[in-house]
């Protein structure tokens, strides 16, 4: 439910930043990032090492976007946009992760 509530936080966030300043994905707004981040670890145990994994390939694929994270980046308009890129993401991480557990390879 946390991760839930600070996604919700996170768009309703973005939403009025938007909304107040006009800037589209303003740089000063991290919630995203903070939100999305916490989706890379649902469902995996809380160790160093995953924890370590999980940061570098969020930061990875938030930096360099690959596709589909680069269409929605560019295609995907408003604080929603805004949003899901850094939340798809979470979820390639998430998926990755969870595979290299699977795998035993962290």
């Amino acid at each position: 439910y946390i991760i839930a509530f600070m996604t919700v936080l996170a768009w309703l966030s973005i939403l009025w930043d938007e909304k107040n300043s006009g800037d589209h994905d303003a740089s000063h707004v991290t919630i995203d990032e903070i939100a999305a981040i916490s989706w890379c670890f649902w469902g995996l145990p809380i160790t160093l090492p995953i924890l370590a994994a999980g940061f570098v390939l969020f930061r990875f694929f938030d930096i360099v976007k690959p596709f589909p994270i680069s269409w929605v980046d560019e295609k995907v308009p408003g604080a929603f946009g805004t949003l899901l890129d850094d939340l798809l993401a979470g979820a390639v991480t998430c998926a990755i992760l969870h595979l290299a557990v699977s795998w035993s390879w962290i």
